[in-house]
């Protein structure tokens, strides 16, 4: 099991629901420790899941929609420094203090570039989903690139159900995030809550 601890009593209520969705383990990318840790824990921490040179090439695509955001605010005179120089971990930051509310225009750009496509349908991401659902899944259609910087409130995004998953009630949904920044143990604390 995790070495996180997880404090379980605030939904309770649902635990019924999720152990009834358990279905038998079978062999795959996760092991049978780590599928039951699913249904306990409700996530899975797997380590060096995707090849790195895939993550590399998320990133790259992640770089030029931020390059093109810079090029787009700099033409129409919203900000004064492309930041060029700043790595992938500082530049939009750098952008977004210039022009409050760039990050939240790199949400909304709507794009999906081909290596974020490719990761959403690695094959080994897909096998996990069906250790965890079985043979029948479906991918849901909205891509969002959820950027954070510090203190942009638009940004955040709390807890909410989209209204195109209603049927969430009847069926387990699987929810995988990317994180393209390395986390201390604090706060991956704070993203578990």
């Amino acid at each position: 099991m995790s070495d996180i601890a997880v404090d379980r009593s605030y939904y309770s209520p649902l635990a019924d629901s999720i152990a009834a969705w358990q279905r038998d383990y079978t062999s795959g990318p996760l092991t049978e420790d780590e599928f039951h840790q699913f249904f306990e824990d409700g996530f899975v921490l797997k380590h060096d899941l995707i090849k790195r040179d895939q993550l590399a090439s998320v990133i790259s695509s992640i770089e030029g929609l931020v390059d093109e955001l810079a090029q787009n605010l700099y033409r129409a005179d919203k900000i004064q420094d492309l930041h060029e120089n700043d790595d992938f971990y500082k530049r939009l930051t750098a952008i977004e203090a210039q022009f409050p509310g760039a990050c939240v225009l790199l949400h909304k750009n709507g794009v999906l570039p081909a290596a974020i496509a490719s990761l959403w349908s690695n094959e080994t991401l897909i096998s996990i989903a069906q250790q965890l659902l079985g043979r029948d899944i479906a991918g849901h259609p909205v891509w969002n690139l959820r950027t954070k910087v510090p203190n942009q409130e638009q940004a955040t995004v709390p807890w909410h159900q989209d209204t195109a998953c209603n049927i969430s009630y009847f069926i387990l949904h699987l929810l995988s995030t990317s994180l393209y920044l390395d986390l201390d143990k604090e706060c991956w604390n704070i993203l578990q809550v």
